[in-house]
């Protein structure tokens, strides 16, 4: 149970946000800013498209009854373009295999979610489209720009220290959620 909890822990916030903040970093050192923007702009999707649904769920209980899993879709988007970006350096099958390792990173705290308790398979899949398309969206804009020699370890090296330092840490959010929910609800946004 311990390693359960372990991955759940890797999708909370506390430890998605300093990533993102690290791939945004180190997006920036390059000479032009296109995948800079790509990323903030798939981060910002993701994260809009799964506040608005949980919200909705809050507003509108009986109109949908999932509440969509933030862990699953930020995973998907965060992993998935670390470990697409450090792979991208290397052979077609090393890079299949770091592509893998980072979606099954992803799926396997998606799984984890299920497994706590905190969410039901349908929740997850709908947190796995939003982060699938968030991802997609990056990667769609980014591959045009991506320099090769551009060096792994800033944004390995640190991605590491921050999933050993900060995982375990939390940083909720459900309350704001439910919060603004209720306060729709109660103004009759949803009829």
């Amino acid at each position: 149970m311990a390693i359960i909890q372990y991955l759940t822990n890797l999708g909370d916030l506390a430890v998605l946000l300093p990533l993102s903040a690290l791939v945004l970093a180190w997006l920036l050192f390059r000479p032009r800013w296109d995948a800079a923007f790509w990323w903030v702009l798939s981060v910002a999707l993701c994260s809009a498209a799964t506040a608005i649904l949980k919200i909705f769920n809050n507003a509108c209980p009986d109109a949908i009854s999932a509440n969509t899993s933030g862990h699953t879709s930020l995973s998907l988007l965060v992993y998935g373009a670390i470990f697409l970006l450090v792979s991208a350096r290397y052979g077609k099958w090393q890079r299949a295999i770091l592509a893998s390792a980072g979606i099954a990173l992803a799926l396997a705290i998606a799984v984890s979610r299920v497994l706590v308790g905190a969410h039901s398979i349908t929740e997850v899949v709908i947190g796995m489209m939003i982060g699938s398309a968030s991802l997609a969206i990056f990667l769609i804009g980014f591959r045009r720009t991506f320099p090769v020699e551009l060096p792994i370890w800033p944004l390995a090296v640190p991605a590491i220290l921050v999933v050993l330092l900060l995982n375990g840490h939390q940083l909720e959010t459900a309350d704001i959620f439910q919060s603004f929910g209720g306060y729709l609800h109660q103004i009759g946004i949803c009829g």
